[in-house]
C-alpha cells in the first residue's frame, strides 16, 4: 500500500516540474515586467527617454514677467525727428551748410568751375583748342629746358610710361589764369635700384613756417612769398631714367625711340630730392646756410622751403644777397 501511494506523488511531482520547465519565455517576462524586473526587449534608457519626452510635452509654456515701467528715451531724440520715407529731418543739413550762406563772390567762383571742363586723358583734350594750346606750350618749356634726349633704349633697361594731366588756374576772384597741361611719368613703373635709389626731400614743417612768419611780424621785417613755376624741372637726374614719349609727342619721335631724361620730370620717385639739392646749391652759392635751429641770434634773413614754393623773410630785401 505505500509503495502504490507513492508512485503517484512522485509522478505528480515530475509533471509539476515539466510544467515549470515548459513555461514560455514570453510569459516570464511580462511576470517579470509586473513585478518590476528588467525587460529584455525595450531597453530601460529609451522608457525613461520616452517619459521624459512626454513629460516635456506635457508641461505648459512658463509666463515671462514683464515690466509696467513706464519707459522714456533720451531727451535729445525728441529733438531730432528723421523720416526715412522721403520726409525731412527736424534739422536738414541744408539750413546748416548750404551754398547760399557763401559769400557771393565764392558762390560765383563756384559757379564758374563747374561751368568749365576739364579732360581726363589726351583723346579729350585734343578736340578742344585751348587744350592743346596748353599741350603745345609744355613740350615747347621742355625742349627748352632740355628736359631729355632722344635715344635708343640700351638692352636690359625698361622705359617708364607717361601721361597728361590737366587743370585750369583761377585767379583770385574766379577768373580763369590759364589751362595748364603737364607731362607726367608715371613713377609706378619705376624699378628700385635701376631707376632711383634715394627719394626723400626735406621739407619745413608747419611750426617752423609760424615761427618764421612770428619774426616777420615781431621785427618788421619784409616778407615774400614765392611760387617756383616748373619746380621740379629744376633738378638734375643722377640715374639714368628712360621714357616712353606721351601721346602728342610720339609724332615728333622717331619710331623706336625713347627720351632719356636729365631733368626729373613730375611724377617721377626722386623728383622731390632732386629738386632739393639744386635749391640747396644755388642758395649756397648766394651765401645761405642750412640753420640748426630755428632761431639764431645773428639772423638778418631766412628762407623756408616749401614743397614748390618759398617764404622769404629778412631785415631788407634790398640786400645785395637777393641780387
Amino acid at each position: 500500500m505505500n509503495q502504490d501511494q507513492s508512485a503517484p506523488v512522485s509522478n505528480q511531482n515530475n509533471q509539476i516540474q515539466e510544467e515549470e520547465v515548459n513555461v514560455p519565455e514570453e510569459q516570464e517576462n511580462e511576470e517579470v515586467n509586473e513585478q518590476g524586473g528588467v525587460n529584455q526587449e525595450t531597453p530601460p534608457e529609451a522608457n525613461v527617454h520616452e517619459n521624459e519626452v512626454h513629460e516635456e510635452e506635457a508641461a505648459p509654456a512658463p509666463t515671462l514677467r514683464r515690466s509696467t515701467r513706464q519707459r522714456f528715451g533720451p531727451e535729445h531724440w525728441k529733438q531730432t525727428r528723421v523720416y526715412y520715407n522721403n520726409q525731412a529731418v527736424a534739422h536738414p543739413i541744408q539750413a546748416e551748410c548750404s551754398l547760399a550762406l557763401l559769400p557771393s563772390d565764392h558762390q560765383a567762383f563756384l559757379g564758374k568751375i563747374e561751368q568749365h571742363y576739364i579732360p581726363k586723358t589726351y583723346e579729350e583734350a585734343k578736340e578742344i583748342k585751348v587744350w592743346m594750346d596748353a599741350i603745345d606750350a609744355e613740350i615747347e618749356a621742355m625742349v627748352r629746358n632740355h628736359t631729355w634726349d632722344v635715344n635708343d633704349l640700351p638692352s636690359g633697361k625698361r622705359a617708364v610710361t607717361s601721361k597728361w594731366v590737366f587743370t585750369i588756374k583761377y585767379h583770385s576772384n574766379g577768373e580763369i589764369e590759364r589751362y595748364k597741361a603737364r607731362m607726367v611719368a608715371r613713377g609706378f613703373t619705376q624699378t628700385y635700384g635701376e631707376d632711383y635709389t634715394d627719394t626723400f626731400a626735406p621739407v619745413a614743417k608747419l611750426h617752423t613756417v609760424r615761427v618764421i612768419l612770428s619774426l616777420a611780424t615781431n621785427l618788421s621785417w619784409e616778407l615774400w612769398q614765392m611760387d617756383v613755376k616748373n619746380a621740379f624741372l629744376q633738378g638734375e637726374l643722377e640715374e639714368e631714367v628712360y621714357m616712353k614719349p606721351p601721346p602728342g609727342l610720339e609724332s615728333s619721335i622717331p619710331h623706336g625711340k625713347v627720351l632719356k631724361l636729365r631733368k626729373a620730370i613730375y611724377g617721377l620717385k626722386q623728383s622731390p630730392r632732386a629738386w632739393y639739392h639744386k635749391l640747396s646749391f644755388t642758395l649756397t652759392a648766394k651765401g645761405f646756410r642750412r640753420s640748426e635751429a630755428v632761431m639764431r641770434s645773428s639772423l638778418r634773413s631766412a628762407l623756408v622751403k616749401l614743397i614748390q614754393g618759398l617764404i622769404v623773410i629778412g631785415f631788407s630785401l634790398d640786400h645785395p644777397i637777393w641780387s
